[in-house]
C-alpha cells in the first residue's frame, strides 16, 4: 500500500510541484508572401461579386509581398522543459511593392489577429522547439485607409525554434502558414524573427 502511495507521489505530485506559470511577451518582424489566385469572370458572376469587390480581389492578388511588426504573448504553464498554453499574436504588415507614384500610406496593409494554442519543449544546447495551431482568426486588409476586406478569416498553424541566448531571453525563428478565406481564398506564408522574455 505504501509502495503504491509513494509511486503516485513520485509520478504525479513531483511534476505538479515543479509546474510554474509561463509568461512570454514577444516582438517580431515578419515577411509575408500572399498566394496569388487567378479568378475568371465566371467566378465573379457566380458569386455575385460587384465591380468594387472584383477590383479589390484583383488588387489583392497583384500585391504579393508584405512586411511589418508582429507583437504577441504566450501564456500557460511549464514543467520539466515542457510548456503549453495560449498564444495571442497580432500583425501590421505593409505591402513591399506598390503601383507607380503611390505613397507608403497607399500601400496595402494586412492586419491579422491570430489567437491559438502552443506547445514547446526545451532542447539541449540552449535551443527550444515549439508549434501551435490557429483554429480561427480575424484578418483585415486595407488600402489607402479603405477596407478591402474587413470580415476575412484565417486558420493554420506555426512552427518555430528558439535560441536561448540568456536564461530569460530568446530569439525565435518561425514559419506561419495561413489559409485566408472571405477576401478572397488565398494562402499566406509568413516567416518571423522575434525576441522574447520568459518569466
Amino acid at each position: 500500500m505504501f509502495k503504491i502511495f509513494f509511486s503516485f507521489i513520485f509520478c504525479f505530485y513531483t511534476p505538479l510541484a515543479l509546474t510554474k506559470m509561463h509568461i512570454e511577451p514577444y516582438i517580431g518582424y515578419s515577411f509575408t508572401a500572399l498566394g496569388k489566385k487567378n479568378f475568371s469572370k465566371d467566378f465573379f458572376n457566380a458569386q455575385g461579386i460587384d465591380n468594387k469587390a472584383e477590383q479589390a480581389i484583383t488588387e489583392l492578388g497583384s500585391k504579393k509581398f508584405y512586411q511589418g511588426i508582429s507583437p504577441g504573448m504566450r501564456l500557460g504553464y511549464s514543467s520539466l522543459g515542457f510548456a503549453v498554453g495560449v498564444d495571442f499574436s497580432w500583425g501590421y504588415w505593409k505591402s513591399v511593392f506598390s503601383g507607380r507614384g503611390a505613397s507608403i500610406k497607399d500601400r496595402q496593409t494586412i492586419i491579422p489577429f491570430l489567437p491559438g494554442l502552443f506547445a514547446s519543449y526545451k532542447l539541449p544546447l540552449l535551443f527550444r522547439a515549439y508549434a501551435g495551431i490557429i483554429p480561427q482568426s480575424i484578418i483585415q486588409i486595407k488600402s489607402g485607409g479603405e477596407d478591402l476586406c474587413s470580415k476575412g478569416t484565417a486558420r493554420g498553424g506555426k512552427i518555430g525554434i528558439s535560441y536561448l541566448s540568456l536564461p530569460f531571453l530568446s530569439v525565435n525563428f518561425e514559419y506561419l502558414p495561413l489559409y485566408i478565406s472571405g477576401c478572397p481564398h488565398v494562402w499566406s506564408h509568413t516567416g518571423t524573427v522575434s525576441a522574447n522574455i520568459i518569466f
